[in-house]
């Protein structure tokens, strides 16, 4: 199997404070992590670096096979995330949520592209929640 992620010595600093000190982790396809750890352990910090947010001071990070740094706009078009607090929309059902961030992504997205996502992710039935 393949590895989605390859995170290969990746420190950053912050103001002269390591915060992320020689990360190396492999996700290969079809895995699912999860990150643990006390407050200020740098969490946070990879997952920002993960997605373009925040820079690293040293190592690499890929996905997709392909350098983070060089290939950004093409790795971030093919994943999504929410890092700490969702935002959501009171007023809104999960569809409409998934059509306003289609939306403002400027995605070409149809309404049987958005009930199959929400199929994949057990909500189908929230069209009109």
């Amino acid at each position: 199997m393949r590895n989605i992620v390859e995170i290969k010595e990746v420190f950053k600093t912050i103001d002269k404070e390591e915060i992320l000190s020689g990360i190396n982790l492999q996700i290969a396809e079809g895995e699912i992590y999860g990150f643990l750890g006390p407050n200020g352990a740098g969490k946070t910090t990879l997952m920002k670096c993960m997605l373009s947010l925040s820079t690293i001071t040293s190592g690499s990070i890929e996905i997709f096979g392909k350098n983070l740094q060089e290939h950004r706009e093409e790795i971030l078009s093919q994943i999504g995330s929410i890092i700490e607090s969702p935002i959501f929309y009171d007023n809104c059902t999960a569809k409409e949520i998934l059509e306003i961030h289609a939306h403002y992504m400027e995605k070409n997205i149809t309404e049987s592209d958005i009930i199959r996502s929400l199929r994949m992710v057990g909500l189908k039935n929230t069209t009109k929640k």
